[in-house]
């Protein structure tokens, strides 16, 4: 019986061995997804290289039918429009006309313009699966998550408590338990609240955080019950009791902060790009910095003046002068310009093509995918081949 499997086991790995060999290009190849350069390719060591001449390619688009081609072909795509979240499919024939006994070609987009290439992608579904993303020098924006706001904490002014010795402690569904030291040096006044007079200031805790206590700072002493909704009871009242320290919540103005807003943006010279940031407070405020490079609306739409760079600082205030800012530089370019070369598949192995019996015809089924929450327009000046 042991013998049997031993021979089952050389006789598998004999006809593995003839299938690496002998089948052609793509599928028994080790190769990463992505190869250097962020392109969709393999190492070149796995194929010979050769002078790539004598060959014919035919592109042909998707119809509304799904896996149904026009059948006349194409060499460019003229501003086809893609809506949110759908894609353009191709399939590309190559035949390999020459006597050599192989050739190894690349298929490249030449000339691609995208009025958002942010939410453009290429992809190819067979002979191998890829995704790329079309990276442009403009229209791009880095997300920095601040993920910072206030709640206010009020002191009772008949009592004698110094605001530096509190602490909130918060926590809720996705956040790690922490605390946050009272701000005892930006004190905001006094506010009427729980029937009494206090002094008024402010903890900074993450804007996800739901749950809220005060405790004395560096100690497991906590007052007052949980507060499980301090978005809506956003003030901390701490008060002396017959009982000692204790605290209730209240309601009062929406305290600063800032969920997300971005690190580094870039534009062109007369676009626009938007970096409207996820905020709470009683106003958002964008400014840039130089306005002859840049300006911006009050929704945090950004629109490009002049080559350079600037900075746009958002300041979100809470209802009682309390603050929360985040900076992004901005850096402003030329017109944008279209993408040179835009790799589909590289180093791919063709062989002669019969004529006769249609062998080794290589077929690459690939498709640019709009990921935005929009229409994007997409242009290809010509879709070739290379070495």
């Amino acid at each position: 019986m042991r013998k049997t499997r031993i021979i089952a086991i050389l006789c598998l790995s004999l006809i593995l061995c003839f299938l690496c060999v002998s089948t052609n290009t793509f599928s028994w190849f080790t190769r990463p997804k992505e190869g250097k350069g962020n392109s969709f390719s393999w190492s070149k060591n796995s194929y010979n290289q050769t002078s790539s001449k004598n060959f014919e390619v035919k592109t042909y688009e998707m119809t509304s039918e799904e896996g149904v081609y026009d059948t006349t072909s194409i060499s460019e795509i003229n501003g086809k429009t893609i809506p949110a979240g759908k894609r353009l499919c191709y399939k590309t024939e190559i035949k390999n006309t020459g006597e050599l006994k192989a050739q190894t070609v690349s298929l490249y987009l030449s000339g691609v313009d995208s009025n958002d290439y942010a939410s453009t992608y290429v992809g190819v579904n067979n002979p191998m699966k890829t995704h790329k993303h079309l990276q442009s020098n403009t229209g791009n924006k880095v997300i920095n998550d601040i993920n910072k706001k206030n709640v206010y904490v009020g002191f009772n002014t008949s009592n004698n408590f110094n605001p530096a010795d509190f602490s909130v402690h918060y926590w809720g569904d996705g956040v790690t338990p922490g605390n946050s030291v009272v701000a005892s040096e930006y004190p905001h006044g006094t506010i009427d609240a729980f029937n009494s007079e206090y002094f008024l200031y402010h903890a900074e805790i993450p804007y996800d955080a739901t749950c809220v206590k005060p405790r004395l700072k560096d100690s497991e002493n906590y007052y007052g019950a949980d507060n499980t909704n301090v978005d809506t009871k956003n003030l901390i009242g701490i008060f002396k009791g017959g009982f000692g320290t204790n605290a209730d919540y209240a309601s009062t103005g929406k305290g600063a902060g800032i969920k997300q807003f971005y690190s580094l943006a870039t534009v062109s010279v007369g676009k626009t790009i938007d970096l409207s940031a996820i905020a709470q407070g009683t106003s958002i405020n964008y400014k840039v910095e130089d306005s002859k490079i840049a300006t911006v609306d009050s929704n945090g739409v950004v629109t490009g003046k002049s080559v350079g760079q600037t900075k746009l600082t958002l300041t979100a205030t809470g209802a009682h002068g309390d603050t929360q800012t985040a900076n992004c530089r901005l850096v402003v370019t030329d017109e944008t310009k279209k993408l040179i070369s835009v790799p589909v598949v590289t180093n791919m192995v063709t062989y002669p093509y019969n004529e006769k019996s249609k062998e080794n015809l290589v077929t690459v089924y690939w498709y640019i995918k709009n990921e935005g929450s929009s229409d994007i327009t997409v242009s290809v000046d010509k879709i070739n081949l290379t070495l």
